[in-house]
């Protein structure tokens, strides 16, 4: 937690405290992840050259939308509902919470006239493990779905236009088998995203050697964002409404770099089969985001690893094999002795098609005690490549391991109860 500063003018009006902003580091790389007031603590990617990639809330779209414009979070520019805290901090991982309300730029919570009147509310979760990468999972309550999911919105600082800080060559998508195309906006905004078949990784390319990756569940229907290009001013999209500005207004077009702006490129998950229904009513979708420095065949393990994650079996008194929980990129083990730990082996089928990259396990109830690792009877020392922390809730503790380990291979594990 801490406070990002802006400028003197705009600091005074904000009515907070010492730490209403998080800031997210990484010891392995030079990117940030933020939470932000002047984004409506809306999470953005910070590149190591201090370009911001930010993200769309859930929108309310179509039909019955606000006579007032967008609801979404651009449009509550005080943060009146959109707040953000960490609900869990430790080495292996850290996961933010981010609640908003789905309102227009009159503070109107979209929604209120029907059903219970509560109207529409979102919560997204981000567990982010060290090597940069998180999940994002987004819930939504609404009586009916139309909305906009996800966009992917460059921020502009002032001082620079869309293409001071976006290639022409904007983005790059690429799919499960490792095929990939580039597509440019220097002769318009491309009509669609033909190439190539079955897409699921996103690469925004940025003028900036770490760039900002999306992957997507299969079957989700990326498309450009065809809309409010004007070409006296720029390649892209342009508008200077958000961040940072205080101004009522969803939609103010920028003609000049004299204040921070964004540019949209892609939306991509509305309108397809990766937004699930669930039994409480809601509706729920789920993505990988981070940033990379390496070309986007080499995110192909890492999609194959989330989206066909290799069988898991486990040998040892008292454990179950709950699953992989793609919502937070973990397979989750019970320990049905309740906070009595013991030895837990581990096996992974890992192959080609679903490798394993980086993998992290959840183990509810492990209880306090700390952890050794092996893997293939090799010792793995705690440190930059095996961390591992405690989740407490009131029933018990939870043991969080993350492991920088990549392999096409089978892999054994051994967790052993040590004394910390």
């Amino acid at each position: 937690y801490t406070r990002l500063n802006y400028t003197e003018e705009w600091d005074q009006f904000w009515r907070v405290g010492d730490n209403p902003d998080i800031l997210v580091h990484f010891d392995n790389s030079p990117v940030r992840f933020i939470f932000w007031r002047g984004t409506s603590y809306g999470g953005a990617w910070v590149t190591e050259n201090g370009i911001w990639m930010g993200d769309q809330s859930l929108e309310r779209a179509g039909k019955g939308k606000s006579p007032w414009g967008c609801a979404e979070h651009m449009s509550d520019k005080q943060t009146r509902y959109s707040n953000v805290r960490i609900i869990e901090k430790n080495d292996a991982r850290i996961v933010i919470q981010w609640r908003y309300a789905i309102s227009d730029i009159t503070y109107g919570i979209f929604g209120t006239d029907v059903g219970t009147g509560w109207g529409e509310w979102a919560d997204e979760y981000y567990t982010i493990y060290p090597d940069g990468v998180s999940t994002r999972h987004q819930i939504l309550w609404t009586n009916y779905l139309s909305h906009e999911w996800q966009e992917t919105i460059v921020l502009n600082q002032p001082g620079t236009r869309p293409e001071d800080n976006i290639e022409l060559n904007a983005m790059t998508l690429a799919n499960m088998k490792g095929e990939s195309k580039t597509y440019s906006w220097e002769k318009g905004t491309p009509s669609v995203f033909s190439e190539p078949k079955d897409p699921t990784i996103q690469i925004t390319n940025l003028k900036s050697k770490y760039k900002p990756f999306i992957i997507f569940e299969l079957g989700a229907n990326i498309k450009p964002m065809n809309c409010c290009v004007r070409k006296e001013y720029s390649h892209f999209p342009w508008w200077n409404h958000w961040p940072v500005a205080q101004l009522p207004n969803d939609g103010r077009r920028a003609m000049g770099p004299d204040r921070p702006s964004h540019s949209s490129l892609s939306q991509s998950i509305e309108e397809s089969d990766v937004i699930h229904r669930q039994a409480d009513g809601s509706y729920t979708a789920v993505t990988l985001n981070g940033m990379t420095n390496e070309p986007i065949e080499n995110l192909t393990p890492l999609a194959r690893s989330w989206n066909t994650p290799p069988e898991l079996t486990v040998s040892g008194n008292g454990f179950i094999n709950k699953g992989y929980d793609k919502f937070q990129r973990a397979y989750v083990l019970d320990n049905q002795k309740k906070n009595i730990p013991s030895t837990l082996k581990i096996s992974i089928a890992a192959s080609l098609d679903s490798p394993v990259v980086n993998p992290a396990f959840v183990v509810r109830d492990w209880g306090k005690m700390g952890v050794r690792l092996e893997i293939n009877g090799k010792n793995i020392q705690s440190g930059k490549s095996f961390r591992s922390g405690f989740r407490n809730r009131m029933e018990g503790s939870d043991l969080i391991v993350w492991i920088e380990s990549a392999s096409t291979s089978p892999l054994s594990l051994i967790l052993q109860p040590i004394e910390k």
